[in-house]
């Protein structure tokens, strides 16, 4: 048996480790990087252990981060010799916090870092699904991670749902926005078309079921019967945009709905649209929605996942409650004619976001919740 931690504390400065092997550069892949800056920014010690060749290394050359790299398959976790190396070099790093992305990095890099003893070891978890309640979530929930942190309340709710036995590891901490940053991109861009109506209504996200885009063909459709002079611009590129093409083109709204396909540019996005319209079934944490927000734009999506906790319904948005392409269609139209109500949430929008959602405040709160407590058995 080992001896119980009750409370670790450290000093000022700390080395903090950032363990994501992804190869391209997605939301958790941006998330780790905006806060392993932000922490340098701090001054603490920041290393990164990330895939060879990834695009995640070359950001580590650009902003001189130390980093170190491994391939790892599904099997790494089994293979003593590539334990045995990042075992040393969390030791070697005397690494303190070790913030961890996906599934094959808690594995692998859980295991090594439980051996070298490293007192913090994360799931830094974004995703609102439940993971299987097999042994080895089990073990590694209960032995490798001595604390999951969750970008919203919802994708804690799914953690439980299946491993109620990590239920005092796991804390919520939203995601954090660099404002300044955000404020600083330029509010035009040439991937963003001229508007050729009096109300642009957008979308930014993946073309999956899940972000269910169309939803906003019937949107347009109906918007088209009310003699509303209106766009759609749905941005974002995925499996989807084949149907959502045949959509647009079998209803014939080729003129009303614009396909921009990725925009880099999302300030620029955000800045050229009304409304955010977001009729997405289940997210982690809606991103877009804070983008919008910080841009002084409304935004309507559905009463589900993590929506609640980022929009107040009628103060910096609209929660739709029924899930279905008619309520939302009915909601949006609502929001529309309101003018008064996209006012007010136009004037208010944009403080409420950068409040909650403030890079330096989550990055603060982030490591006060994971190194105020680690009830573990080592």
């Amino acid at each position: 048996m080992g001896r119980p931690i009750a409370l670790l504390t450290f000093a000022v400065s700390m080395n903090i480790c950032f363990f994501n092997t992804t190869a391209f550069l997605g939301g958790g892949e941006k998330k780790h990087l905006g806060y392993a800056l932000k922490y340098k920014e701090f001054g603490h010690s920041v290393q990164m252990v990330v895939g060879p060749g990834s695009v995640l290394e070359s950001k580590c050359i650009e902003h001189k981060i130390e980093y170190k790299t491994v391939k790892l398959g599904g099997t790494s976790f089994l293979n003593p010799i590539k334990i045995g190396k990042l075992k040393a070099w969390f030791s070697e790093k005397q690494v303190d916090v070790v913030f961890f992305n996906g599934s094959k990095d808690i594995k692998t890099g859980g295991k090594a870092a439980t051996h070298a003893r490293v007192k913090h070891r994360v799931y830094w978890r974004g995703i609102a699904v439940s993971p299987k309640p097999t042994r080895l979530n089990q073990m590694i929930f209960g032995k490798y991670l001595t604390q999951v942190i969750t970008n919203s309340q919802e994708t804690k709710n799914k953690i439980l749902e299946s491993l109620p036995q990590a239920a005092t590891k796991t804390h919520v901490v939203y995601n954090g926005i660099d404002f300044a940053a955000y404020d600083s991109i330029p509010n035009t861009s040439d991937e963003i078309p001229n508007r050729t109506a009096k109300l642009v209504l957008g979308n930014a996200a993946r073309l999956t079921k899940q972000k269910a885009q169309h939803i906003l063909i019937d949107l347009a459709i109906r918007l088209k019967q009310e003699e509303i002079d209106f766009e759609v611009w749905i941005a974002g590129k995925g499996e989807e945009k084949e149907n959502l093409e045949q959509l647009i083109s079998a209803n014939g709204l080729q003129n009303h709905v614009k396909m921009l396909g990725f925009i880099s540019n999302v300030k620029a996005f955000m800045s050229a649209i009304d409304i955010l319209v977001f009729p997405s079934f289940w997210e982690g944490f809606g991103f877009s929605i804070v983008e919008a927000n910080a841009c002084n734009k409304p935004v309507i999506g559905f009463r589900i996942s993590s929506n609640p906790e980022i929009i107040e319904h009628k103060e910096n948005g609209v929660l739709v409650d029924e899930i279905s392409s008619e309520r939302f269609v009915e909601e949006t139209l609502q929001l529309i004619q309101n003018d008064k109500l996209r006012a007010h949430i136009s004037e208010n929008a944009s403080t409420r976001v950068r409040i909650k959602f403030d890079l330096d405040n989550q990055a603060q709160e982030m490591l006060k919740k994971v190194t105020e407590t680690t009830t573990e058995l080592l």
